[in-house]
């Protein structure tokens, strides 16, 4: 009997150390030649079944766990004939735990710096505080990014105040040079008529430079945040009343009708001097590219409960596309002269969009060449 139960020892211990060397096929090849039998001399075929089931069990954790080792994540946990079994527990949690970090560095490769991980320890701290210096690092790079683009964006203010000094107050400098260089020179020997003609251009110089310097000095003050915004409740009906007799000689001259069709009951709150700059730009720039003989119309239509949108439409040259992506852009060069040669800056829109924004309202244009344009801008309504 001693010698059975040694042989016995000896075929479970080569069973185990077949496990152990990952010889699973060898080891259950040796369960299934076991015969354990009782004292009485009968067999006990349920330890010979335990033991091969334990080697198949075995077998499989160890399979399942190289096959993770190697980076296979999508293999299936081997199934637990012992209920429960720990080891095949611990394995199926490894496997959920590694397929969520894999996704989880995914996410990190495509810019998700916002992944923690908790369950690898120590590498977890060394993990997290590399994605966190990662994020930083971003922050820091967007943060230089928009930076840049407002430095850009003053560049290219500077630039455009450079570009209207250099041409646009250089034009109506040289001709107040000339004419008084020839009144300097030819006073004596010229008639009244002469006198009085070259005293008109003078004139007509003077005030486009007065223009001019009013334009940059406005835009400035804008610049700089010197322009106070004081909303208030505005009638602008009243506005458009004041606009159209301010550019009633303007309009005159050029023999163009101005209507405004804005309600009375059209409030809106806003600063009022800043919106009557507004419109009054607006309706200059539209008898400046309107031929003799044409009309504009302001008017006004409530889009939303809180937003009035005001339209000033002319029968003018109108504008190509291209033109009308360009407005409002500093960056860009819109001016052109009027129908009768009117001096033009672009200065005006700029400074009209500048001022809506102020407002929380949007500016746009829609034209078409030969057609006229219409200018739109929205400002909040005054709600009681």
């Amino acid at each position: 009997m001693t010698e059975e139960k040694d042989n016995l020892y000896h075929q479970v211990n080569q069973i185990l150390l077949f496990l152990m060397e990952g010889k699973s096929d060898s080891a259950i090849e040796l369960v299934k030649t076991m015969k354990i039998e009782k004292f009485d001399g009968s067999t006990y075929p349920e330890f010979v079944d335990t033991l091969e089931q334990f080697s198949i069990q075995y077998s499989g954790g160890i399979q399942y766990l190289n096959k993770l080792s190697n980076g296979n994540l999508d293999i299936t946990p081997p199934e637990d004939p012992f209920h429960k079994s720990y080891l095949v527990a611990q394995c199926k949690q490894l496997h959920s735990n590694l397929q969520y970090f894999t996704w989880q560095i995914l996410q990190v490769s495509k810019g998700d710096l916002k992944q923690k991980v908790s369950f690898l320890g120590d590498f977890s701290l060394g993990f997290n505080k590399m994605i966190e210096s990662l994020r930083e690092k971003k922050i820091l790079e967007e943060k230089i990014s928009q930076q840049n683009e407002e430095l850009r964006a003053i560049n290219d203010e500077k630039d455009k105040l450079f570009s209207i000094i250099a041409h646009d107050l250089r034009s109506p400098f040289t001709a107040l040079l000339g004419f008084t260089q020839i009144l300097a020179d030819q006073l004596a020997t010229m008639s009244l008529e002469e006198v009085q003609e070259i005293a008109i251009d003078l004139l007509a110089s003077a005030n486009k430079l007065f223009a001019l310097l009013e334009n940059l000095l406005e835009w400035s003050k804008i610049q700089r945040g010197m322009l106070s915004y004081q909303p208030s409740p505005v009638s602008f009906s009243a506005i458009a009343l004041r606009v159209k007799e301010v550019v009633r000689d303007a309009a005159e001259k050029k023999v163009i009708t101005v209507d405004s069709a804005i309600p009375e009951n059209c409030v809106v709150l806003a600063d009022e001097k800043m919106v009557e700059s507004i419109l009054r730009n607006l309706v200059f720039n539209a008898i400046k590219f309107t031929p003799i003989g044409g009309n504009i119309s302001i008017s006004s239509d409530v889009t939303t409960q809180s937003l009035v949108e005001i339209s000033v439409r002319d029968s003018g040259i109108g504008m190509n596309p291209q033109l009308v992506s360009d407005l409002f852009k500093i960056d860009k060069k819109t001016a052109r002269e009027g129908t009768e040669g009117e001096p033009s800056t672009g200065l005006g829109l700029i400074i009209c969009k500048d001022l809506v924004e102020k407002h929380g309202g949007k500016i746009w244009a829609t034209s078409e060449e030969g057609k006229g344009s219409t200018f739109h801008f929205t400002l909040p309504k005054y709600l009681e």
